[in-house]
Order: C-alpha cells, then sequence, then structure tokens
C-alpha cells in the first residue's frame, strides 16, 4: 500500500480503530488476545467484540491482513522506487541540430486479412466475459427492483402500523 493510500485511508478511521491499528505490530503477526492484551498495556482497554469488529474494518480497509492461523500483521507501506536509466552506463543522446526528412512507404497489403489464433482466443474470451457481466448486471436489476418493492411495501405496512397507532392512542 503506498503511503499516500494508507494516510488518506487512515484519516477516514474513527478513535477505537486508530487505537487498535496502533496496537497491531508490523514485524510479527499476532492474535486478538495478544492485540488485547497490547491495548490493555497502552492503557486503552477494549472488549473482544468491540476488538474483532475494528480488526474486521481494519482488514476490509486493508490496513492489517489476517493470515492462515487467525493472526493479524499490519500492513507495510510500500516506498517509492527512483526509476532507474535504462542503460546508465551509456549517456544520453543529444538531438541532432540538423533537420532530416523521412520518407514513409506503405507496406504491402496482405492478401488475406486473417488474424492470428491467439487474437481470435483473446476476442472469444473477452466476449464471453462481456456476456457474463452483462447477466450479472442483469441479476443485479432484477434484485435492485424485488428490493424497491419490498421498500414500498414495508413503507406500505409502516404507514398501516403508524394509522393503527393513532387509531389505538384515540382509545
Amino acid at each position: 500500500m503506498s503511503a499516500q493510500r494508507l494516510a488518506a485511508v487512515e484519516r477516514g478511521l474513527n478513535g477505537m480503530e486508530r487505537k487498535v491499528l496502533e496496537a497491531v505490530p508490523m514485524q510479527e503477526p499476532w492474535n486478538a488476545k495478544a492485540i488485547q492484551g497490547e491495548l490493555h498495556r497502552l492503557g486503552k482497554p477494549m472488549e473482544i467484540k468491540q476488538l474483532a469488529g475494528c480488526l474486521r474494518s481494519l482488514r476490509d480497509a486493508g490496513l492489517i491482513k489476517l493470515n492462515a492461523t487467525g493472526e493479524y500483521i499490519r500492513v507495510a507501506v510500500e516506498r517509492p522506487r527512483a526509476a532507474k536509466a535504462p542503460f546508465p552506463s551509456t549517456p544520453p543522446i543529444q538531438a541532432k541540430a540538423e533537420r532530416e526528412t523521412m520518407t514513409l512507404t506503405a507496406a504491402p497489403a496482405p492478401a488475406a486479412c486473417a488474424e492470428s489464433p491467439a487474437k481470435v482466443d483473446f476476442m472469444a474470451v473477452l466476449a464471453k466475459k462481456a456476456a457474463r457481466l452483462r447477466q450479472e448486471a442483469d441479476a443485479l436489476d432484477e434484485l435492485a427492483l424485488a428490493i424497491g418493492e419490498r421498500e414500498q411495501q414495508h413503507e406500505a405496512d409502516l404507514a398501516k402500523f403508524k394509522q393503527l397507532r393513532e387509531l389505538l392512542k384515540g382509545i
């Protein structure tokens, strides 16, 4: 994770999440109980359920990782890499003072426009993925419509409930 992304995500954390992030080590993975002990040592005691919620949100934000043994470790910050010159031993090429003219000649067109098999396979894979994405988009649209209908039904039921409550208050 880059330093800029890390800073942006850390700005969006609440106070408890910041405390938990400070307690999660970068060098070695710790389990939740060890992190809870570290928080207690730092004078910031927290219940295990609260800690689990904070660890989950930090993991979802990409600030910590959960390994296979159930231990947490903080994500390391990537340092920007300096761009190297392609050939450090050669001096940079300087532009010529004179202006050269170039002539372009068109290559002869092939007799048949045959595409390579790799390109055809690539296009077929893309077409399959596009079709699958369309199906998923349609399924999401149907789901959104169903949720909208359910919400409207819920609002109607809520209005009936409020009306019934007002009638019962009048009695």
